[in-house]
Protein backbone atom coordinates (compact mmCIF):
# COMPACT_ATOMS: atom_id res chain seq x y z
CA UNK A 1 0.00 0.00 0.00
CA UNK A 2 1.77 2.87 -1.46
CA UNK A 3 -0.19 5.49 1.30
CA UNK A 4 0.82 3.85 4.65
CA UNK A 5 3.93 5.21 6.41
CA UNK A 6 7.37 3.26 5.32
CA UNK A 7 10.61 3.96 5.64
CA UNK A 8 13.64 2.51 4.01
CA UNK A 9 17.48 1.81 5.87
CA UNK A 10 20.47 1.93 3.73
CA UNK A 11 23.61 0.59 5.20
CA UNK A 12 27.22 -1.60 5.61
CA UNK A 13 26.38 -5.13 6.98
CA UNK A 14 29.24 -6.35 8.99
CA UNK A 15 29.79 -9.94 10.77
CA UNK A 16 30.33 -10.52 13.96
CA UNK A 17 32.12 -12.92 16.16
CA UNK A 18 29.55 -15.51 18.08
CA UNK A 19 30.80 -14.94 21.44
CA UNK A 20 29.00 -15.96 24.62
CA UNK A 21 27.93 -12.48 24.95
CA UNK A 22 26.36 -12.45 21.50
CA UNK A 23 24.60 -15.71 21.63
CA UNK A 24 23.37 -15.25 24.97
CA UNK A 25 21.36 -12.24 24.29
CA UNK A 26 20.23 -13.91 21.10
CA UNK A 27 18.48 -16.36 23.12
CA UNK A 28 17.43 -14.13 25.22
CA UNK A 29 15.26 -12.45 22.39
CA UNK A 30 14.95 -15.71 20.69
CA UNK A 31 15.07 -18.75 22.89
CA UNK A 32 13.67 -21.31 20.21
CA UNK A 33 16.54 -20.69 17.67
CA UNK A 34 18.94 -22.72 20.23
CA UNK A 35 18.65 -25.40 17.70
CA UNK A 36 19.79 -23.39 14.49
CA UNK A 37 23.11 -22.55 16.70
CA UNK A 38 24.18 -26.14 17.27
CA UNK A 39 23.90 -26.76 13.02
CA UNK A 40 27.31 -24.53 13.40
CA UNK A 41 26.78 -22.81 10.04
CA UNK A 42 24.43 -19.76 11.68
CA UNK A 43 26.32 -16.61 11.71
CA UNK A 44 25.53 -13.15 13.20
CA UNK A 45 25.81 -9.48 11.35
CA UNK A 46 25.15 -5.75 12.31
CA UNK A 47 24.25 -3.04 9.92
CA UNK A 48 25.62 0.50 10.62
CA UNK A 49 23.26 2.60 9.04
CA UNK A 50 24.57 5.33 6.96
CA UNK A 51 20.94 6.60 5.41
CA UNK A 52 17.71 6.26 5.74
CA UNK A 53 14.16 7.58 3.78
CA UNK A 54 11.54 8.09 5.34
CA UNK A 55 8.16 7.97 3.93
CA UNK A 56 4.99 9.62 6.05
CA UNK A 57 2.58 10.59 3.79
CA UNK A 58 1.60 12.65 0.75
CA UNK A 59 4.55 15.68 1.13
CA UNK A 60 5.91 13.95 4.08
CA UNK A 61 9.38 12.53 3.38
CA UNK A 62 13.14 12.70 3.88
CA UNK A 63 16.65 11.32 4.35
CA UNK A 64 18.82 11.37 7.28
CA UNK A 65 22.24 10.64 7.80
CA UNK A 66 23.32 7.43 9.48
CA UNK A 67 24.56 9.79 12.22
CA UNK A 68 21.70 11.56 12.77
CA UNK A 69 19.92 8.55 14.06
CA UNK A 70 21.90 7.75 16.91
CA UNK A 71 25.36 8.57 18.13
CA UNK A 72 25.58 6.47 20.96
CA UNK A 73 27.45 3.43 20.84
CA UNK A 74 25.55 0.55 21.66
CA UNK A 75 26.00 -1.02 25.53
CA UNK A 76 28.47 -3.76 25.39
CA UNK A 77 26.95 -6.82 25.98
CA UNK A 78 29.11 -7.73 29.34
CA UNK A 79 27.53 -4.35 30.44
CA UNK A 80 24.04 -5.50 29.56
CA UNK A 81 24.35 -8.92 30.87
CA UNK A 82 25.26 -7.03 34.38
CA UNK A 83 22.36 -4.96 34.55
CA UNK A 84 20.08 -8.19 34.17
CA UNK A 85 21.29 -10.13 36.57
CA UNK A 86 21.27 -7.50 39.45
CA UNK A 87 17.70 -7.17 38.97
CA UNK A 88 16.57 -10.64 37.70
CA UNK A 89 18.67 -11.47 41.24
CA UNK A 90 16.49 -9.11 43.01
CA UNK A 91 13.21 -11.52 42.23
CA UNK A 92 12.35 -9.93 38.80
CA UNK A 93 12.61 -13.37 36.83
CA UNK A 94 9.89 -15.04 40.03
CA UNK A 95 7.04 -12.06 38.92
CA UNK A 96 6.74 -13.18 35.14
CA UNK A 97 9.39 -10.74 34.03
CA UNK A 98 12.07 -10.92 31.63
CA UNK A 99 14.88 -8.94 30.94
CA UNK A 100 15.93 -9.20 27.68
CA UNK A 101 17.51 -6.53 26.16
CA UNK A 102 18.65 -2.83 27.74
CA UNK A 103 19.63 -0.02 25.67
CA UNK A 104 20.28 3.76 26.13
CA UNK A 105 16.70 4.72 25.40
CA UNK A 106 14.87 1.73 27.21
CA UNK A 107 13.81 -1.96 27.69
CA UNK A 108 12.47 -5.17 26.12
CA UNK A 109 10.86 -6.85 28.35
CA UNK A 110 8.83 -10.41 28.16
CA UNK A 111 5.52 -9.71 30.24
CA UNK A 112 3.35 -13.35 30.19
CA UNK A 113 5.35 -14.33 27.27
CA UNK A 114 4.66 -11.27 25.26
CA UNK A 115 7.48 -9.46 24.51
CA UNK A 116 6.51 -5.56 25.21
CA UNK A 117 9.42 -2.59 24.68
CA UNK A 118 9.57 0.10 27.56
CA UNK A 119 11.05 3.61 26.16
CA UNK A 120 12.47 5.47 28.74
CA UNK A 121 11.76 9.33 29.41
CA UNK A 122 14.72 10.26 28.63
CA UNK A 123 18.03 9.04 27.32
CA UNK A 124 20.11 6.89 29.53
CA UNK A 125 23.61 7.85 29.11
CA UNK A 126 25.60 5.76 31.99
CA UNK A 127 25.14 2.73 33.88
CA UNK A 128 24.12 4.09 36.79
CA UNK A 129 21.26 6.56 35.54
CA UNK A 130 20.48 2.88 33.57
CA UNK A 131 20.19 0.50 36.58
CA UNK A 132 18.33 3.62 38.46
CA UNK A 133 15.41 3.27 35.48
CA UNK A 134 15.58 -0.14 35.26
CA UNK A 135 15.25 -0.43 38.90
CA UNK A 136 11.92 2.27 38.87
CA UNK A 137 11.11 0.15 35.31
CA UNK A 138 10.71 -3.07 36.97
CA UNK A 139 8.77 -1.73 40.00
CA UNK A 140 6.03 -0.44 37.76
CA UNK A 141 6.17 -3.77 35.93
CA UNK A 142 5.82 -5.85 39.31
CA UNK A 143 3.33 -4.77 40.89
Amino acid sequence: MLNGQRVTLLGRFDPVDSTPGVVQRYLRYHLEAERYLALGDFTFWTMTVTRMRYIGGFGAMGWLDGVELDSLPPLHFDEERTLIERLGGEGISNSGIEILGIDHYGVDLKVKGARERVIFDDVKLDYQTLHVALEDCMRRYGN
